[in-house]
């Protein structure tokens, strides 16, 4: 029978010591907690910009085959990754790039809005970082843009060929 008592003491004892008394955890546990919520956050946003490539398809054209479908998927899975790596490496990193003129069709005024948003959503972003992320997301969104207007086109064609227009 002591065995027993001796075991749940020990339990109680254990669970029951503040931890937040251990500087050693303490300086562990925020940084990471930190890191975790930045990461969370950055792939949220990320995320975000996938959705609104997929809605911008399926508001273009909603008669794409499965293949059609496929190339879709892996285009966006595309964007999500080089995006992300380009997020990683302006932010973590540092890297920077000079920021060229990009004809998109989209009014500059678009990109101040996301600009504020990244500044507010991402707070260790600074003015600089965030023009570096503005224009690394203009570039993905362009390069990805195009092979999905491709694919749209192509699908139009096959299907209009299907048809006998």
């Amino acid at each position: 029978m002591r065995n027993p008592v001796v075991l749940l003491t020990l339990l109680v004892s254990a669970g029951a010591f503040p931890t937040k008394d251990i500087p050693e955890l303490n300086a562990l546990e925020k940084p990471d907690i930190e890191h975790i919520e930045k990461d969370i956050r950055t792939v949220s946003y990320i995320q975000n910009f996938k959705t609104i490539m997929s809605d911008y398809v399926k508001m273009q054209y909603n008669n794409l085959t499965v293949t059609d479908m496929e190339v879709v998927k892996e285009t966006l899975d595309m964007f999500l990754q080089n995006f992300a790596e380009d997020l990683h490496n302006v932010i973590v990193k540092g890297e920077k790039e000079i920021v060229e003129e990009i004809n998109d069709g989209i009014p500059n005024s678009t990109f101040d809005d996301v600009k504020k948003c990244i500044k507010n959503e991402l707070p260790d972003v600074n003015e600089e970082m965030a023009d570096q992320v503005v224009y690394k997301l203009r570039k993905n969104l362009l390069k990805t843009r195009n092979i999905l207007d491709g694919v749209i086109r192509k699908s139009k064609v096959d299907d209009g060929f299907n048809s006998g227009s």
